[in-house]
């Protein structure tokens, strides 16, 4: 988990593009799922301590990310569990729900879990969450001691930082690189702290974080 400090930061459209580019380059579209889901999967196991996880997982890629960290975490010795908003509409986060292989529980009736990890919705939403997802979204966070966002918490706007439905989370796995959202308010309280995992393609930005200013004595040329 890298840092927020002096990272690039994208916007849906561009991180769009860097996936596409590293698609074109020869990288799997499976493979950039494989990563992150394998990344939410180590970050959640580490945070979890051994309580039991509940993944929440979306019709597109987002849900398909869970569903490689639910089928990750599983194979860790994890107790997880999955609930699903409905079934996968992209090819690739269909075969990773099929990977999971485990039981999918409905969002509607899924029980609480000490650990909530959302990854319903991720970059691109544009409108609010829909009162059958935001309803037991809310519900399950308010139930949960631990909130875990995949990428950002599902409904806040990516490039505006609008709230549009989300629940609070206390951390934010971004994927690849930073997001507008992350750093904007009012989604930038909802998402917590923000942790990126790289996936392992280049991202670019005239756009950064800012650093944390360093000691005076650690400062170049001072002494």
């Amino acid at each position: 988990m890298i840092p927020l400090d002096g990272q690039p930061i994208l916007t849906a459209s561009e991180m769009r593009a860097a996936e596409d580019a590293a698609v074109a380059a020869g990288t799997n579209v499976d493979t950039l799922m494989q990563r992150a889901g394998e990344g939410v999967a180590v970050a959640v196991h580490r945070l979890a301590a051994g309580a039991d996880i509940l993944i929440l997982c979306g019709p597109g890629n987002n849900g398909g990310d869970g569903y490689v960290a639910a089928a990750a975490l599983q194979s860790m010795g994890a107790r997880v569990r999955v609930a699903a908003s409905g079934p996968a509409k992209t090819e690739v986060a269909a075969r990773a729900a099929a990977g999971w292989g485990g039981p999918v529980e409905t969002l509607a009736q899924a029980e609480p879990a000490t650990i909530l990890v959302d990854a319903l919705f991720g970059t691109g939403l544009s409108r609010p969450l829909a009162d059958e997802i935001a309803a037991p979204l809310h519900r399950l966070a308010r139930a949960a001691r631990l909130r875990i966002a995949v990428d950002m918490p599902s409904g806040v706007g990516t490039d505006d930082g609008a709230m549009l439905g989300a629940a609070m989370c206390d951390i934010t796995l971004a994927l690849g690189a930073a997001k507008p959202a992350h750093l904007l308010q009012p989604a930038a309280q909802a998402c917590g702290t923000v942790r990126i995992l790289a996936l392992g393609i280049p991202v670019t930005s005239y756009v950064h974080v800012l650093s944390r200013p360093l000691p005076y004595g650690e400062r170049e040329g001072t002494r």
